[in-house]
């Protein structure tokens, strides 16, 4: 699928995930090949999310990071929009332009999962009666440097604005406690 064609779709929800069923829709009139195409662009464009900048970016805002976690962070940004994305990809600390610090609070607030499932539902809705990622490829996991900070005067240092938005400790010591 076309990259411009891909954002026209997300605008349909943009910067609200329960508004994915509208993406829904507008694949479901789709042929299953260009809901396929979709699904592989989605696929694509959360590959290019796969930096180490993010991953502390999503742990700053969440305060906790898993697989799962961050595949429905990034999915979370990307329904921002375009230029939202592809700047918090060159610069995570952009995210601190638009979510708050109370919005990062509410966790519930914080999903593109919905966005996860979009094709899939409009594949099925089409009569697809197999997996649509049976046609589709994950990229390559990408080899990332880790370079954690060790404490918190560390993550401060290296992502100043989103540790002073978003460092939560009381939340990180409930998690993880």
């Amino acid at each position: 699928m076309e990259i411009n064609e891909f954002w026209k779709l997300i605008d349909k929800a943009k910067r609200d995930p329960s508004k994915a069923a509208e993406i829904t829709k507008a694949l479901a009139k789709l042929p299953p090949a260009r809901i396929i195409a979709f699904e592989q662009r989605l696929r694509d464009e959360l590959h290019r999310a796969c930096t180490h900048d993010m991953i502390v970016a999503c742990f700053l805002v969440e305060s906790y990071i898993s697989d799962d976690v961050f595949e429905d962070f990034c999915a979370f940004v990307l329904l921002q929009g375009r230029e939202r994305f592809e700047n918090a990809i060159r610069d995570p600390s952009t995210i601190c332009d638009w979510l708050t610090r109370e919005a990062a609070d509410d966790l519930d607030a914080i999903t593109g999962e919905p966005l996860l499932f979009v094709a899939a539902d409009a594949y099925e809705e089409h009569g697809g009666d197999d997996d649509i990622t049976d046609h589709t490829h994950e990229p390559d996991t990408p080899d990332i440097e880790v370079d954690w900070p060790d404490d918190r005067d560390a993550f401060r240092a290296a992502y100043p604005r989103l540790f002073d938005q978003f460092y939560n400790q009381q939340r990180i010591d409930e998690i993880h406690g």
